[in-house]
């Protein structure tokens, strides 16, 4: 039986819609769940069009006006390494660094 996987991250917009749209978000093999005080939204790794790292964040692309920036500081359930394998191994992406 295969272990579970799972990290959870903070997720902060970079502009606010709704007085509660920051998200926790938990990875898991299946898939991703972002959680705010508006709901659940589920998420599959194919929907990522790109994936991009800076020295503090991880980036989600989803088109030219769509992305999901995640605090590495907040994440936990595993090393910063470990994830970024985990998300190329998820999305069949590599991610493409940023300064």
């Amino acid at each position: 039986e295969a272990a579970m996987v799972e990290w959870c991250a903070e997720n902060e917009p970079a502009h606010k819609l709704y007085d509660h749209d920051e998200a926790t978000d938990t990875f898991t093999e299946e898939g991703y769940r972002s959680e705010t005080g508006a709901g659940n939204t589920d998420w599959n790794y194919e929907t990522i069009s790109a994936l991009a790292e800076t020295n503090d964040y991880f980036i989600f692309l989803f088109g030219q006006n769509h992305a999901q920036v995640y605090d590495k500081r907040t994440m936990t359930g595993g090393t910063t390494e470990e994830f970024r394998a985990f998300l190329q191994e998820k999305t069949g992406k590599e991610l493409a660094a940023l300064k």
